[in-house]
């Protein structure tokens, strides 16, 4: 009996301490495997998503929706409860559509929201709707709903998904609503319950005083993928555009390795640099390639570039799109602001010499740049440069040949805009906005420096020394001050590393 009873006190004792380790594991779990609304508010997280480490950073000036009660329809949608605004975590499903929406911004007279949506030539099945609740403090009813309107984007490529714009109306001025505090889309009926909420950003339609403005340049990325671990690459992308007048540079995150995190860690902490997180939600490219193309375009690449047009339409002067890859160089000036200065306003003599000819529209703050390649089967640095261009893998510094050719406007090339005047970007165009000036070559010029697809292939080339002349000396000097405060970061990590299939 003694027996039993001691067997059955040991049993309880095990069974108690299995308990407590399960619910231990369960709040680590909870604490480290899923990101808290707490932790995202506070500026800075990293987000592990599968295989695929990714750094998820957003400044203190991002905008950071204020909690509010809870709004229910009595009359539009009785019973309906608005969804609590809260800060935007990527891509969020439409319910009972396949569609998925990232952001809304608030336009003069509509609600303009990023999505990705299925491509259809006609867009059939459920019918879209936009709900808007407002900080109604009046006995009206908060919630509008509205017939939402699809369009989308260029240059899809026959994917299954486009990117697109998702737009619901607003009422005139002068019969709107207070403020709106949440958007939502839903599908097939009006009054659905939301499965997305959406904080409204750019809530003012009004353009800001110019002393009001956030940034001179920002530069737009294309999202980064496949586990970047380009570091060499990034450092410098940012030390050179930062000397020709860059202030602020906004990155979308689909996958980075450890040693890029680690650089995008410090440029946050100096508040030169936003990451977005970009979770596309349906198929990407992959490395090695799969044999089924990927459903969307790059990752999602026009949707990312349009969110940011959006996003600092009314905070950046101007707002730069180029790769990591690449550079839009001045020629005859220090910086962009000098470099635009000349263009908006030439003198007769500098446009006849440069033969600057005006677009039909007198708009001049949209200008796009010619595209020339430095291939980097072509290594030749500057002889003073050597030693820092092998040990940090400059190419800037590194390559001073390119091609004869400059590819014509539109293919390969990219644009500094004011975002003001522009409602819809491409990869190397304009879609949707004023005028635009295609700027002389022998004044700017688009920089690609990128290994080419068929090394051997004949083509004429050039000399070109006179950018690592201009500015060789600076951007030595801030790479290596740069690396010097990323002690132990690899400069580069092999994909193949990573193994198995890479997105």
């Amino acid at each position: 009996m003694r027996k039993r009873r001691k067997g059955l006190v040991v049993k309880l004792f095990l069974l108690l301490g299995l308990t407590l380790t399960c619910l231990y594991s369960l709040q680590v779990l909870r604490q480290y495997a899923l990101p808290s609304q707490e932790k995202q508010g506070q500026g800075s997280s990293l987000d592990t998503a599968a295989t695929n480490t990714t750094v998820t950073v957003q400044k203190p000036d991002e905008v950071t929706p204020t909690p509010v009660a809870s709004l229910i329809s009595a009359t539009t949608c009785p019973g309906l409860t608005s969804p609590q605004p809260t800060q935007s975590l990527g891509f969020q499903p439409v319910k009972g559509s396949d569609s998925f929406v990232y952001s809304a911004h608030i336009q003069d007279d509509h609600i303009r929201v990023i999505a990705l949506v299925r491509n259809r030539l006609r867009p059939q099945g459920h019918r879209l709707y936009c709900q808007i609740w407002h900080d109604d403090h009046q006995p009206d009813d908060p919630l509008t709903v509205v017939d939402a309107q699809v369009q989308l984007m260029h240059e899809s490529h026959g994917r299954r998904y486009a990117a697109a714009f998702i737009k619901c109306p607003l009422l005139p001025k002068s019969q709107r609503r207070p403020a709106v505090v949440a958007v939502s889309v839903v599908s097939g009926h009006r009054c659905r319950a939301a499965g997305n909420k959406l904080p409204p950003l750019a809530v003012s339609s009004e353009p800001p005083a110019d002393e009001r403005l956030q940034s001179e340049f920002t530069v737009c990325v294309s999202p980064l993928n496949l586990r970047y671990s380009r570091a060499y690459q990034l450092v410098e992308m940012l030390e050179f555009n930062k000397m020709l007048g860059a202030d602020n540079f906004v990155f979308y995150n689909y996958s980075t390795g450890p040693n890029v995190d680690q650089v995008l860690q410090k440029y946050v902490k100096s508040r030169d640099v936003n990451v977005l997180p970009w979770h596309v939600p349906v198929r990407v490219d992959t490395w090695p390639p799969g044999k089924q193309p990927s459903d969307v375009w790059y990752f999602g690449q026009l949707a990312a570039l349009n969110d940011c047009l959006l996003r600092y339409k009314h905070r950046a002067r101007y707002i730069v799109f180029s790769d990591l890859d690449e550079f839009i160089v001045p020629l005859k000036d220090s910086n962009w602001a000098e470099l635009l200065s000349r263009l908006r306003v030439p003198s007769s003599d500098v446009a006849r010499t440069h033969q600057i000819q005006r677009p039909a529209k007198e708009h001049r703050d949209i200008f796009i740049f010619q595209c020339t390649f430095f291939r980097k089967e072509w290594p030749q640095p500057l002889p003073k440069f050597e030693t820092v261009n092998s040990r940090l893998k400059s190419s800037v510094l590194g390559f001073t040949q390119r091609e004869r050719e400059i590819l014509p406007a539109g293919s390969r090339s990219k644009m500094i805009v004011n975002p003001r005047l522009v409602q819809e970007v491409g990869v190397h165009q304009v879609w949707e906005g004023e005028a635009s000036l295609v700027v002389p070559p022998s004044l700017g010029l688009l920089h690609h420096y990128r290994s080419w697809e068929t090394p051997k292939q004949k083509v004429n080339l050039v000399t070109s020394k006179d950018v690592a002349v201009k500015f060789g000396d600076r951007l030595a000097a801030k790479i290596q001050e740069a690396w010097t405060g990323l002690p132990g970061v690899a400069l580069d990590i092999d994909i193949k590393t990573y193994g198995g299939t890479i997105s």
